[in-house]
């Protein structure tokens, strides 16, 4: 019975400490104090107990912290930092990127070597997350423009046969009548920002690696050369499947799943496609974009090694670019994720330039660019995206066509008779805009950003 009361007092007090409001309001002040006191304390108590709980949660499972921070904060530093992150405040670009690791702080050890795709896509062609997910065997950070949340497009890729834990997800919303300038560059920005790995692989949705390619970026070979520069590019080569003929004007379920069964996974099946003429390098209407990665020299060491035992014929192939065949190489790379990479300019929406503009950065900070022979990524045939059809419309008298040395060909600007020149507003066209902006790019370039080339433009180009 004794012990029975003491329960009951204890509870009591517990209760009174608990209900504070519930107290008599003749206790003093000095009691008063007293019990926010104790109320306070067990609330700094319970906090610490969190905090120490979570330390060792993420060291036991080695969760990183932009996962149990606010990614959403750290996801749109890229953009909310555009002053703190340019020489010249009121720059419309930016030289750095201050939400990444300052990775010469951070020395690397190849073991540590692991890299994120990095994808960004509207969402008609979420579908093909299902084929990424199969191919690529390691962590995605996809950004899907969309009005629809996170959680959902999460839930939809898991029942694709995505795996939980390998994906991240965030969503860019669709601004009213914002049709055909996707912001494709801000997009990038934040994937790679929600990155937890030491290397990115920027890539768009539309293109698809070989099944291998994860396990060949993790060969010994590749991850010494990482290690030695922060400042090395892996490019992986870019390929195009044609289409079908079937399928020239369509892109319904039929033909996207009779193009998905075309797609080479692998070394045997891109050279078979090689052999029968079924597959190009990417976009052959652009040559300048991707000619320097050497498609020939790709060609003869898959041959080679398709061949021969793959195990007999040598080590992977890691070839250096020693100079390009243009200055408009724009190759999809392998990269360190930096505080010094540059990120995407976000001033490039839409189509058109995104991508060269990040390369020439690259190649002016004195970056240099190595193929990885032995992988290769597949572009999607489909037909033209809103933002390419925004690119292609153009002012009619350019429309024109005159005697050329292959046929009719399109009249140039810089060809237009002074009466069709004066009817001309070039600025009214998307083309017109991204052009004005490029040129308004290199000038920064040049002006606020030092020129440490290391790979010059071949001979005699």
């Amino acid at each position: 019975m004794v012990e029975l009361l003491r329960r009951r007092k204890r509870y009591s007090a517990d209760i009174s400490f608990r209900f504070p409001i519930r107290m008599s309001s003749s206790l003093d002040e000095d009691k008063k104090r007293k019990v926010d006191c104790v109320f306070l304390s067990r609330r700094i108590v319970i906090l610490v107990t969190l905090v120490a709980s979570t330390l060792v949660f993420r060291r036991l499972f080695a969760i990183p912290d932009t996962i149990l921070g606010n990614p959403v904060a750290r996801l749109l530093a890229v953009t909310s930092s555009n002053n703190q992150s340019s020489t010249d405040s009121d720059s419309q670009f930016q030289q750095i990127t201050p939400s990444s690791p300052q990775c010469h702080k951070q020395p690397l050890e190849v073991d540590n070597i692991d890299y994120t795709l990095c994808l960004q896509s509207s969402e008609d062609r979420l579908w093909m997350m299902k084929y990424h997910c199969e191919r690529w065997h390691n962590f995605i950070s996809l950004v899907v423009h969309t009005n629809r949340s996170s959680d959902d497009i999460h839930k939809e890729l898991v029942e694709m046969g995505c795996i939980h834990h390998r994906m991240k997800v965030n969503t860019h919303p669709i601004e009213p009548n914002s049709e055909g300038d996707y912001p494709i560059n801000h997009m990038r920005n934040i994937a790679i920002a929600a990155a937890t790995t030491t290397h990115v692989f920027n890539l768009d949705m539309d293109f698809w690696t070989d099944i291998n390619l994860y396990r060949t970026l993790q060969s010994s070979k590749v991850r010494k050369a990482l290690v030695e520069s922060n400042e090395l590019a892996i490019v992986v080569p870019a390929l195009s499947i044609y289409r079908d003929n079937q399928c020239r004007k369509s892109d319904s379920f039929i033909c996207n799943d009779r193009h998905a069964k075309r797609m080479p996974t692998d070394r045997e099946s891109i050279m078979q496609k090689v052999h029968n003429k079924e597959v190009t390098m990417f976009d052959v209407t652009n040559a300048e974009g991707h000619d320097s990665t050497g498609y020939r020299k790709w060609f003869k060491h898959n041959l080679k090694v398709a061949t021969f035992d793959e195990y007999q014929y040598g080590a992977l192939s890691l070839r250096p670019l020693d100079c390009l065949t243009s200055n408009r190489y724009e190759p999809y790379v392998v990269f360190r994720k930096c505080e010094s990479t540059p990120p995407f300019q976000e001033s490039f929406t839409g189509y058109g330039k995104n991508k060269l503009t990040w390369i020439m950065h690259l190649r002016h900070l004195g970056w240099t660019f190595s193929v990885l022979d032995d992988g290769f990524i597949t572009h999607f045939p489909h037909r033209p995206s809103a933002s390419r059809k925004e690119w292609n419309n153009t002012p009619e008298v350019l429309k024109k066509r005159r005697d050329g040395v292959r046929g009719k060909v399109k009249i140039r600007p810089s060809e237009l008779q002074d009466s069709d020149r004066e009817q001309l507003n070039w600025m009214d066209f998307k083309r017109g805009k991204i052009d004005k902006l490029f040129v308004v790019f290199k000038d920064w370039l040049e002006d606020s950003v030092e020129d440490n080339h290391k790979v010059p433009l071949c001979d005699g180009e």
